[in-house]
């Protein structure tokens, strides 16, 4: 009863919302383009969305505004020296190569002390991690590993990236690829593509007038590409 009363109390936006976010949940997208395409305000509204209409904390590398609301933050140093410590406990044998997902995220909630479980996990510039030539083979192989543990813990995983340059395994795991673009006349960043899964085409439209003002201005991706999507503010 009391679902069909909250249902009924939703407005169309908001059924529409629902509708469309609905299948990003549970999802490892990747955000690609070039510089000032718009991948990082697109990773910013998306964890929005899924965090107003499903709860779902997110988990960002970088510090966004107060204007975003809650998160939490989890920082690239933080998440790579957790993801080495995983990789030399499997390179010295105290971890099975076949260890299961759910065991590999228990040990990167305790090493993180986050709560990963129904989250959004937004990581931006993931390619510095997942390229061999700036990362060593142990990182990116235990990268990948973590990539895995999204359907355990029921998690969105959001990375940014200028092409699809992530490697093998890491493009293996992703289920929704997006191309994104900037335009200047409606001020608006478009990200498309297709859902792997389903095969149906998806776009995600995110106005630069409402989640411009949720940058933090001291995050250097967001000035440097202020000037482009003209960001009022910063």
């Amino acid at each position: 009863m009391a679902v069909d009363t909250l249902e009924r109390n939703l407005t169309r936006q908001e059924r529409r919302e629902i509708k469309f976010y609905a299948p990003l949940c549970e999802k490892v997208i990747h955000l690609h383009g070039p510089a000032s395409s718009g991948k990082s305000i697109t990773l910013l509204s998306t964890a929005y969305m899924l965090r107003e209409l499903f709860g779902k904390m997110p988990i960002l590398d970088f510090h966004p505004r107060s204007e975003f609301g809650p998160y939490e933050y989890m920082g690239p140093r933080e998440l790579v020296a957790a993801l080495e410590k995983l990789g030399d406990m499997i390179e010295e044998g105290r971890l099975l190569d076949t260890m299961d997902e759910e065991a590999i995220g228990r040990l990167l909630e305790q090493e993180l002390g986050i709560h990963l479980m129904n989250a959004t996990v937004g990581i931006d510039e993931a390619y510095r991690n997942l390229r061999k030539r700036h990362s060593g083979k142990k990182l990116v192989i235990a990268y990948e590993d973590f990539l895995q543990i999204y359907v355990h813990y029921h998690l969105a995983i959001i990375m940014c990236s200028p092409g699809n340059d992530l490697g093998f395994r890491a493009m293996d795991q992703v289920k929704l690829s997006l191309t994104c673009s900037y335009d200047t006349r409606t001020m608006r960043v478009q990200a498309k593509g297709r859902d792997k899964d389903t095969l149906e085409k998806v776009t995600i439209i995110t106005p630069v007038s409402k989640y411009g003002q949720m940058y933090n201005r001291w995050n250097p991706v967001a000035v440097l590409r202020g000037r482009k999507i003209e960001i009022k503010g910063l």
